[in-house]
């Protein structure tokens, strides 16, 4: 009885030392557009009872809201043709002042910028919905751009062991993109209420 009591007490700590272990079949994968073969986020959104004019309005104060100096990324903006493109950047997930300080110190100025995704975006308007593009994605470090298009995504053997940070990475990267497409939604169907004064 004495070592059944014993091991109840130590079964939870036991447990706790075991380190997780991680494999790409963990990892959810970037959404691969079936025609180009690049990294690309679709979707196409009903907003019920919501015009395309609206939606427009609605996406573009999403843009002046998301990114910086929103009025030098817009590239397209056609009202009447129900299309909208820009282009901005967002920080890479686990980004800190400390990380970009060494960067600068080991390789020189601009290094110590940041790192950053250049994401541009192509909305197009309809009555009632909208379809959003995140395609052609850079990474920005400095005065370095790498365009994904550029490198194709392996094809990962499901099995394949990774590291719990390379699992967290992962991870953040996944939850920035998938963050930001939700921002992205709840954007578009909320209406711009007057303002109480």
């Amino acid at each position: 009885m004495k070592r059944f009591l014993l091991l109840l007490l130590l079964l939870p700590t036991l447990a706790f030392a075991q380190k997780r272990k991680y494999t790409m079949a963990d990892v959810p994968m970037a959404p691969i557009d079936s025609v180009t073969g690049h990294v690309a986020y679709i979707g196409v959104v009903e907003v019920p009872g919501a015009t395309a004019d609206q939606l427009y309005t609605r996406a573009k104060a999403y843009l002046f809201k998301t990114f910086v100096n929103a009025s030098a990324v817009i590239q397209v903006d056609d009202k009447s043709g129900g299309l909208l493109a820009g282009k901005g950047l967002v920080l890479l997930p686990g980004e800190t002042a400390s990380k970009q300080a060494f960067r600068a110190a080991m390789l020189g100025p601009g290094a110590g910028d940041g790192i950053y995704y250049r994401l541009p975006i192509e909305f197009r308007f309809k009555d009632g919905k909208y379809r959003y593009e995140i395609s052609h994605i850079q990474i920005v470090m400095g005065a370095t751009t790498i365009n994904l298009d550029d490198h194709p995504i392996p094809k990962f053997d499901p099995s394949q062991k990774i590291s719990e940070g390379q699992y967290k990475k992962y991870m953040q990267t996944h939850e920035m993109f998938q963050t930001f497409i939700d921002n992205l939604k709840l954007a578009m169907k909320q209406t711009a209420g007057k303002e109480d004064w």
